[in-house]
């Protein structure tokens, strides 16, 4: 227990040790008088001076006050500080700057300054606008105006910094620090930053500025502050509707497109139909494109967006009352078409869908048909491709008769005549003013057209003599002009159809096996197949596709003749194509 009594004391007689070797700082008189470069002539009175103890970093401004030149540079004032700490004092001019350091005396320090040294560039900076205390409504623009002038040498490559105490309240779109360029000595600038008050909140408004030249800071105005500038909010969120306009018509869903803005944050946003609230939209972004859907079930309807900010006050704005009518749609309610089609060979059969369209808004509202005719059997829809094989499309049906809410319509196609044998379907579609749609499909059958064509329509063998054979292949082209797969199926005859003959000749006549016939060319008359008559017709797997929109679809048939004895003069004959379901 002595012992710890013991520590405690000697602790105690260090620290009164400490305490009586640290006295407080006291005011000591320093005085002298600041001299130009030729330490003869003194500076005139209002020249600055100021003293700076290094050991406590105390410091005192004063100025030259001589009562009248040569005495006008005499200088004096009091810094608090303990005998023996160093002292600097500076005095300066426009262009000039000294310094001396001495030691504090007990009693009257003496210094004299020499303006001996070029100051280095330096900035003064002032807030011109906004003023201390300035309140802003949130939206208002803000110009933050500094005037920043250029003291003790020329600036080079200067810039100048806004700073915000806090972030969002003020927005910018430009650049924090911005480049002002070269300034001469004693030259201003004014420097400008487009602020808008964004939300509410207070914040201190700082500009600094600087050169790349700047040394010694003599005058410490290089920035300039401005406090409690302030943006509130005494205004209601602002609601700008973008769609549907008033008294306009719209289609179901509608949509409702918006933007809200205030000072504040949005607390929520609500959409009101004939007074009652449909949806609601909680925190929703400021400044931004916003939208509510909505399945109208009447005819005429009043709505309105109404917003609450989140101020403590919860300010309500309004859109103000639209009016909005629901848009009929049109409805086919008559439809008819040609059925069965029967197609005509090798050219165009003309098929309608005609019927009637009703829409309550007015025949006038009615803006266009289209239709389409497909086959679903070969996997065509209303969307397929045009093909003219399984596909039509009109985008131009006419519209007659129209009187109230009614309108005739009639969507006409031109079938080409390999169009395939199937089921097929008309679809009609009718558009409005406001691009409301409706559909309505009835089918047809479209039937087989068995059709074919010949060409040349005369094989002629030219001259032969007895027993000689014609030399080169005679072409028969058979073409498909229906819309199904054929085969053939031939025979021939020379005067009537059961003469059993080939041809019929001025003297004698040609028996029915001395024509011939091959689906390959360059074949023999022995290698080539008899034309038989009417009694055993020659029936060919001939397979030949119904023509498309790249072209017609034919093949070839090659032909010799023989000539028997006994026969002379002219020779005629028929042959006889007949086309069958392949």
């Amino acid at each position: 227990m002595k012992k710890r009594f013991i520590l405690i004391a000697t602790v105690l007689f260090i620290l009164n040790i400490l305490l009586i070797n640290a006295p407080p700082p006291v005011p000591h008189p320093v005085t002298g008088i600041v001299y130009y470069i030729d330490e003869i002539t003194q500076v005139p009175s209002g020249i600055p001076v100021r003293i700076t103890d290094l050991n406590n970093s105390n410091i005192v401004n004063t100025q030259t006050w001589g009562p009248i030149p040569p005495l006008s540079g005499i200088y004096s004032s009091n810094i608090p500080g303990n005998t023996g700490d160093t002292i600097r004092i500076r005095a300066w001019d426009s262009t000039h700057y000294g310094e001396t350091i001495t030691l504090l005396l007990s009693t009257t320090t003496y210094a004299d300054v020499i303006l001996n040294m070029s100051r280095d560039s330096e900035t003064m900076v002032e807030i011109i606008y906004p003023v201390n205390h300035s309140v802003f409504e949130t939206g208002d623009k803000v110009n933050v105006t500094a005037n920043i002038t250029i003291l003790g040498n020329n600036g080079i490559d200067c810039n100048a910094t806004l700073d915000l105490s806090l972030p969002n309240i003020f927005l910018t779109q430009e650049q924090m620090t911005l480049d002002i360029g070269d300034i001469n000595l004693g030259e201003s600038m004014i420097v400008i930053w487009n602020l808008t008050a964004n939300t509410t909140g207070t914040v201190t408004i700082t500009v600094y500025a600087n050169c790349s030249s700047d040394g010694l800071n003599l005058e410490h105005k290089s920035s300039d502050t401005v406090v409690n500038i302030s943006a509130t909010d005494s205004n209601p969120p602002n609601i700008t509707i973008i769609s549907p306009e008033n008294n306009s018509r719209v289609n179901n869903p509608a949509w409702f497109f918006y933007i809200v803005n205030d000072g504040s944050g949005i607390e929520n946003c609500s959409l009101i139909i004939n007074d009652v609230i449909h949806d609601t939209a909680y925190s929703p972004e400021k400044n931004a494109t916003l939208n509510f859907s909505f399945i109208l079930t009447e005819k005429h309807n009043w709505w309105s967006i109404n917003c609450t900010d989140d101020s403590p006050s919860k300010r309500q704005g309004t859109s103000g009352i639209y009016n909005l009518t629901l848009n009929g749609i049109p409805s086919i309610i008559l439809l008819s078409v040609e059925n069965p089609v029967d197609l005509v060979a090798a050219s165009v059969k003309s098929v309608s869908c005609n019927g009637t369209i009703t829409d309550n808004d007015g025949y006038n509202d009615i803006l266009n048909v289209n239709a389409t005719l497909f086959s679903p059997d070969y996997g065509q829809d209303e969307e397929s491709p045009d093909n003219n094989s399984i596909h039509y499309t009109n985008t131009s049906c006419v519209l007659f008769n129209q009187a109230g809410n009614n309108s005739d319509f009639n969507c006409s196609f031109d079938m080409q005549y390999y169009s395939l044998n199937s089921t097929w379907q008309c679809n009609i579609t009718v558009i409005d003013v406001l691009n409301a749609t409706n559909s309505s499909k009835i089918n047809t059958t479209v039937n087989e057209l068995l059709a074919i064509d010949i060409s040349p329509s005369v094989l002629d063998y030219g001259d032969l003599g007895i027993n000689e054979i014609s030399g080169t292949d005679i072409l028969a082209n058979v073409t498909n002009f229906g819309n199904v797969k054929i085969d053939l199926e031939l025979w021939g005859y020379a005067l009537v159809q059961t003469d059993n003959l080939s041809m019929d000749c001025t003297t004698g006549n040609i028996s029915i096996g001395y024509q011939r016939f091959n689906l390959t060319q360059f074949e023999s008359w022995d290698d080539m197949t008899p034309l038989q008559g009417m009694q055993n017709k020659t029936t060919l797997g001939f397979d030949l596709e119904p023509g498309t929109e790249a072209g017609e679809s034919f093949k070839e048939t090659y032909w010799k003749l023989k000539i028997p004895q006994f026969t002379s003069g002219t020779c005629n004959g028929k042959i006889v194509f007949t086309a069958l379901n392949g």
